[in-house]
């Protein structure tokens, strides 16, 4: 468990580090939330401007399916990732690099902390 912890908070930090060197602007035709009370009173305090580079949305679950070696947990992990995938694409909340990038960033992450934990 420990182990799935430390992996989910080390792909937040490393797309941390991303969102720093690369400041994108949100795409000018993105589904945006207007005039909704909860946004307004609670949702632009908890969000952040121009994080847009990597997809957490695809990287999260993406990570879930590359940690879980269940077939059904695997399988949903993955359905969930390419949904969010499409959905952030379908609404322009993100750039097509941002939702693309994120898998290999992942899996890139994913492989060095395995090679990390074996020594």
């Amino acid at each position: 468990m420990s182990y799935i912890v430390w992996s989910y908070a080390f792909l937040i930090t490393v797309r941390s580090f991303f969102i720093i060197l690369t400041p994108m602007q949100t795409p000018p035709e993105a589904l945006l939330i207007t005039n909704d009370w909860l946004y307004d009173n609670v949702g632009r305090y908890l969000t952040f401007q121009n994080d847009l580079f990597f997809s957490s949305h695809t990287a999260l679950p993406y990570m879930g399916y590359l940690l879980f070696k269940e077939r059904g947990v695997r399988f949903a992990f993955m359905a969930l990732s390419v949904l969010l995938a499409v959905t952030v694409l379908c609404t322009r909340l993100h750039y097509s690099i941002d939702v693309a990038a994120a898998y290999f960033i992942t899996y890139a992450v994913y492989r060095f902390e395995i090679n990390w934990f074996k020594e």
